[in-house]
């Protein structure tokens, strides 16, 4: 808006008055008179651009608050204040999804305006699920996650984004001694942090939540990923974001059933909190083996149930491993706007 800056030779304005002012007011005196009393009739009869050095920006309903912002903030254009708007943005201040990036590959994320708090969660893809011809193969670990703040969307320099891949969950297994395993899943990235995906289930051994490792400890920003179930056990829950309304990411892949005789089949075991898949039901004499379920948002695909070796001649194949959840990426801020 621009200020208007008057010139100061007298003539910045018209006055107007009524047609029959001369009859009303016929004596100075009069005029003089209604002048005092606050009676006599004047409009401001526009702006003489003449008598202006700058003309300002008018102010009005369009100005001010626009039917736009109106319908942005209240979901219908009327006629509200100005002040009812600050009193409307300041009562909902807080956090709110810009983007979220939930397909693998690679992206670049551009701010559409300045802001001074960005809150960003990234989570490696989830491993799959394995699978083995005479137990209940394991399930896939859950991707490692991290969140974390930026003070100004301006200063982020690397604004590249890359959303892991889910690992492929196992092929079916027939038979003592057969078995397959999950692949890894991808890591993430967002503006220069990686966090790695979950290790993929083994026959009978849930694979290792992202991040962990035997040999160094974890940096203190970086959550790991939960653990995939063994058999048919249940896998671990993945890390918890309390910032962004207490969502579970990263869970670890339930086990697969085990093996019986006779109905009913062994169930596998559940996924962990944060997307894990559920672990497939084990083989019996009767019935087939059923798949572990796939995995979401970097939590690791269940383990197949177990195939049936009760009599060689009549073997059953295991089911297949679900496959591992794909990365997730998510941009929240607040501030200016």
């Amino acid at each position: 808006m621009q200020d208007g800056i008057i010139a100061g030779n007298g003539n910045s304005r018209y006055l107007k008055t009524v047609a029959a002012a001369l009859s009303l007011y016929p004596t100075y005196e009069d005029f003089i008179t209604a002048l005092i009393a606050g009676t006599f009739p004047i409009d401001l009869n526009g702006i003489n651009e003449a008598g202006w050095s700058q003309k300002g920006t008018p102010l009005n309903k369009f100005t001010l608050v626009s039917d736009t912002t109106e319908t942005k903030i209240w979901g219908s254009a009327g006629n509200h204040t100005v002040d009812q708007v600050f009193g409307k943005i300041l009562g909902s201040i807080g956090y709110y999804l810009i983007k979220e990036y939930t397909s693998p590959g690679s992206f670049t994320h551009t701010f559409d305006r300045k802001y001074t708090d960005v809150f960003v969660v990234v989570v490696g893809a989830g491993g799959g699920g394995g699978s083995s011809g005479e137990r209940g193969g394991g399930g896939g670990g859950g991707g490692a996650a991290a969140f974390f703040h930026v003070l100004d969307s301006d200063s982020i320099q690397n604004n590249s984004i890359v959303v892991g891949s889910g690992g492929a969950g196992a092929v079916s297994s027939l038979g003592t001694g057969n078995v397959n395993h999950g692949s890894a899943g991808g890591s993430s990235s967002v503006f220069g942090i990686t966090v790695p995906g979950g290790g993929g289930g083994r026959a009978n051994s849930g694979g290792r939540g992202g991040g962990y490792s035997s040999d160094e400890i974890a940096p203190g920003w970086l959550m790991i990923g939960g653990d995939g179930g063994m058999d048919n056990n249940n896998g671990d829950a993945g890390p918890m974001l309390s910032v962004v309304g207490f969502k579970y990411f990263g869970g670890g892949g339930g086990g697969g059933g085990a093996p019986s005789l006779n109905d009913p089949p062994t169930p596998g075991g559940n996924g962990g909190d944060g997307g894990a898949g559920n672990g497939g039901a084990g083989a019996t004499m009767q019935t087939s083996a059923t798949n572990g379920t796939d995995g979401t948002r970097g939590g690791g695909g269940g383990g197949a149930g177990s195939g049936n070796t009760f009599r060689s001649s009549e073997y059953k194949p295991s089911g297949k491993g679900g496959k591992g959840g794909d990365g997730y990426v998510a941009i929240y801020a607040r501030g200016i706007f």
